[in-house]
């Protein structure tokens, strides 16, 4: 038997799955005098780390002061930990109250930082009592969740909620050690020379080495890739070293190249 064609075979049964509820997440009072508070205080910090505004806020551990001096420009420290919303419900208050402390803490070595909260920012007491209060309840973690301590983390959308292919990845999608090379990367290095992947070079600059080891992978990209292409895809692998003639790191160096 020969054949004189090729035909195509699907299938059209679709799935569903269900997904049970949750409560529905609203911007509560609190949340909303800290996103006011935080785009208050990083005006004053400008230029920021993180680029230009427009900025979301992630809830990422932010903890604000101000130094001592003539115009003091407010300084902005991650706390050991940033409590997400949906991420309340797991919390163990004995294990968020240090947090608080930790907060409380920096806060008063910089003596000036409460002053500017009530004055600068316009913090009420309220807002301020939420550091001298402990976290014993779900309750306690509710609001330190939604603080100004703990929410105030301002990002741009990309560094944020990022997600490859159609973004730079950000700090809900990718490890944070790898979101971070972002804020000090140099401008003719690519960090990412194809989507979901992360390089950083194995050599100081100017060494001529060429070689760049993967420092993170996103598979998840690969695989849609790979589903809407069908087309066979080599996975690169975190730790792979790869050599200055591969595409990957030509593309990485590629900025430096055409200097």
């Amino acid at each position: 038997m020969t054949t004189t064609s090729t035909h195509t075979e699907h299938e059209d049964d679709s799935w569903t799955v269900n997904i049970g509820d949750h409560p529905e997440r609203t911007n509560s009072p609190l949340y909303a005098r800290s996103r006011k508070h935080m785009v208050a205080a990083v005006k004053l910090a400008q230029p920021w780390i993180a680029g230009p505004p427009p900025y979301q806020d992630h809830h990422g551990g932010s903890c604000w002061v101000l130094p001592s001096g003539v115009n003091p420009v407010p300084l902005m420290y991650l706390l050991p930990a940033g409590i997400e919303w949906s991420a309340q419900f797991a919390a163990n208050p004995a294990k968020v109250d240090p947090l608080r402390q930790a907060a409380r803490a920096l806060i008063c070595a910089f003596t000036g930082t409460r002053t500017w909260y009530a004055g600068g920012l316009g913090m009420t007491a309220a807002d301020l009592a939420i550091l001298d209060t402990p976290i014993t309840d779900a309750a306690g973690v509710a609001t330190w969740t939604d603080s100004f301590w703990n929410a105030s983390v301002p990002l741009p959308q990309s560094m944020h909620t990022g997600m490859p292919p159609k973004s730079l990845p950000g700090y809900h999608h990718a490890p944070k050690p790898i979101v971070d090379i972002r804020l000090f990367c140099r401008d003719d290095f690519t960090l990412f020379p194809t989507p979901g992947v992360a390089v950083v070079p194995m050599s100081p600059r100017g060494s001529g080495d060429g070689r760049v080891r993967v420092a993170w992978v996103d598979t998840s990209v690969h695989v849609q890739h790979l589903t809407e292409t069908g087309a066979p895809l080599i996975v690169l692998e975190v730790g792979e070293i790869l050599p200055a003639y591969h595409h990957v790191a030509h593309a990485a160096y590629h900025h430096q190249e055409t200097k």
